[in-house]
């Protein structure tokens, strides 16, 4: 395939969307020029870092990896991922919002997730993982899978959760503002918990 794309010493800028039947493959660091949608018929591989204050949106039907961090050195605004699995290797900083719906394999984290808007993890039916001590979740998070475990350095702001086990904790306020359905919620950690029409929210 063939992408608009520049090299700035070792790093490769990516300037448009790319579609493809088969794998694609980013070797080094990748900056991002514009708002960018990458969308493959088996996996996205980035092997190094991904930065840029602009949008990436991926879909692929095999996995996607990215081994660096991603907004290490610019932010990006916006982070979509949509894919059959997903391996992130490092830290994510998105200023806006972040969605990752993963069909097999679940979602964990190898390093702390910051994310300026809301949150969607949808992990299908299998566990959710985001235990890291680092996390800021600014805007509401929603979450879908057999088992969660979210933490938040700052307070976190749940919105619709869908799971088996909910395990959540956060250094500040915890609250409750969508339905949470759950056949346990231990609430591990938190200096206040807030739930919004508590009755109704809690299934």
């Amino acid at each position: 395939y063939e992408i608009s794309a520049c090299l700035v010493g070792s790093e490769m800028c990516i300037r448009d969307s790319v579609t493809t039947d088969q794998d694609q493959e980013y070797a080094g660091a990748v900056r991002l020029d514009r708002d960018v949608a990458l969308a493959a018929g088996r996996s996205v591989a980035f092997g190094g870092t991904v930065d840029g204050t602009h949008a990436l949106d991926i879909n692929a039907g095999g996995q996607v990896g990215i081994a660096g961090a991603v907004g290490g050195a610019g932010a990006l605004s916006h982070l979509n991922i949509d894919a059959n699995l997903a391996a992130l290797g490092s830290s994510l900083h998105v200023t806006g919002n972040l969605s990752v719906d993963v069909d097999t394999g679940g979602i964990t984290q190898a390093d702390a997730f910051r994310v300026g808007g809301a949150s969607s993890f949808n992990a299908n039916g299998a566990d959710i993982a985001l235990k890291d001590a680092g996390n800021h979740f600014t805007g509401a998070v929603d979450l879908s899978g057999r088992d969660i475990a979210i933490n938040a350095a700052n307070a976190l702001r749940l919105g619709s959760v869908t799971t088996g086990a909910l395990r959540a904790s956060s250094d500040g306020e915890l609250r409750l503002t969508g339905m949470i359905r759950a056949d346990t919620i231990d609430p591990v950690s938190y200096t206040h918990l807030r739930a919004h029409e508590t009755g109704r929210n809690l299934v």
